[in-house]
């Protein structure tokens, strides 16, 4: 195996990196360095971070250097440096949720998530940019600060949101991972236009205690990494398997053949790039190599409903939380997020229960649909990332196809499968009912694996 050198962490994931510590090619210390070396030069451009911890991610990298070579490392995770999402709190440290109307909030305590990594030694090296209140699905906070894509610097472009930050911050390899958080896309979305694998877990999966709280019934944190072979060593290490090896565990399936996997009709999909489709298409037929029975799978519900029902419940939602901002006229609350949530108001406690039947029903709807199909498939965005100044008069939706995972309970991978135009990435996304966050991660890892 080639050894990694120092100019190559930029594009190394954490299971590469967790070798290359454990082999003793290079050190915890080079590792920070490299990276808040590489945030120094580049982030003034590319606007990924709120914060850098530079000082602290040094003293602890040191710390995590001493171990590794006395042989008191904590595991495979020691010392590798990742981001976190400025919706999501550490203890003494700030979290504005994106919004100039939270600035200055101190947190109390650590999220549960972040405190697993911390607890395994990694070292965070700072808070990423949010869309603000963590609801917007392009990327964009015009406050506080719009990240841009670092895949094409050139032409400033839309990162994907609302974990616009961490990324952009993987994206341009200031971190080989990064916390985001997932309530209808926010993690996949910027995944997908950063290229990038990124997890949306089954709603209960792993803790949201110190996350803002957006919509309680669709709220999830996760992270967005360099690999889905990352994404599954850390869903062992939340999940408690505690083993000192770099590989991570497998799940029920021993193989793809003959393995019932769904596909939705293009009609349903609906107006998407060209290039989009082709690499979609490229996906499917890499399934059916790999032994996988894929089946047509007609949807129950056309996907604008998913879009419109998940907003609304969001905007509902999310008003506990925000209202007093919302209601507040002369709160520093950009205009387009406060209409947002605006449209929660329609709703009262009658409507809001009324909306939760309806999403139970939808639920046993797709299941009846999924006709015993493990997973079912579909791009994760219409498009690859679009330019800022043309949003306006963008005909996508970048949440059309993520929406509808959230409002059924499902988990979903979003993963790297091509290149569109400009050689930005496309990405597939591969949903699965609630509790099957093994599965659908192994079949990603299936496709992600050379043949």
């Amino acid at each position: 195996m080639t050894p990694i050198a120092c100019n190559d962490f930029a594009s190394c994931g954490i299971t590469a990196l967790s070798r290359g510590l454990a082999r003793g090619e290079f050190s915890p210390t080079e590792l920070v360095d490299f990276y808040l070396g590489r945030i120094a030069t580049l982030d003034k451009r590319i606007g990924s971070f709120t914060t850098v911890y530079e000082d602290e991610a040094q003293q602890a990298a040191a710390s995590a250097t001493a171990a590794w070579i006395s042989g008191r490392r904590l595991g495979p995770f020691h010392g590798i440096p990742f981001a976190v999402k400025d919706i999501i709190d550490m203890a003494g440290r700030f979290t504005t949720f994106g919004s100039r109307s939270s600035a200055g909030r101190i947190a109390r305590a650590t999220a549960p998530y972040v405190q697993v990594m911390l607890d395994a030694g990694m070292i965070p090296i700072g808070k990423t940019h949010t869309v603000e209140f963590a609801f917007g699905a392009w990327g964009i906070n015009e406050r506080m600060g719009t990240p841009k894509n670092p895949l094409r610097m050139e032409v400033p472009s839309t990162p994907g949101g609302s974990s616009s930050g961490s990324g952009a911050a993987v994206g341009a390899g200031f971190v080989p991972w990064a916390i985001g958080t997932d309530t209808g896309g926010s993690i996949r979305i910027p995944s997908a236009l950063c290229g990038l694998a990124g997890f949306r877990p089954s709603i209960s999966r792993y803790p949201t205690i110190g996350v803002m709280p957006l919509s309680q019934s669709l709220d999830t944190i996760g992270p967005l990494a360099r690999t889905v072979e990352d994404v599954q060593f850390l869903d062992d290490l939340v999940m408690g398997r505690h083993d000192t090896d770099v590989a991570p565990s497998t799940g029920g399936l021993a193989s793809l053949r003959h393995v019932r996997i769904g596909t939705v009709r293009t009609e349903w999909l609906g107006p998407m790039e060209t290039e989009v489709a082709d690499a979609f298409a490229r996906s499917l037929r890499r399934l059916e190599l790999l032994g996988a029975s894929l089946v047509d799978i007609s949807m129950p519900f056309g996907r604008e409903e998913f879009a419109e029902l998940t907003s609304t419940l969001i905007a509902c939602e999310g008003l506990r939380f925000a209202g007093s901002f919302v209601s507040d006229m002369q709160s520093p609350m950009n205009d387009d997020v406060r209409a947002r949530f605006l449209i929660g108001r329609r709703l009262n406690a009658e409507g809001h229960a009324a909306l939760l039947v309806r999403r139970a029903e939808m639920v046993a709807a797709f299941a009846e649909a999924m006709n015993g199909c493990v997973a079912l498939l579909t791009p994760t965005t219409p498009c690859v990332a679009q330019p800022l100044l043309t949003l306006a008069d963008n005909p996508y939706n970048p949440a059309v196809f993520t929406r509808f995972a959230a409002w059924l309970r499902c988990c979903a991978v979003a993963m790297p499968n091509g290149k569109g135009c400009y050689g930005l990435p496309t990405s597939l996304q591969i949903v699965g009912p609630e509790g099957s966050d093994r599965t659908v991660l192994q079949i990603a890892r299936y496709i992600e694996s050379p043949s």
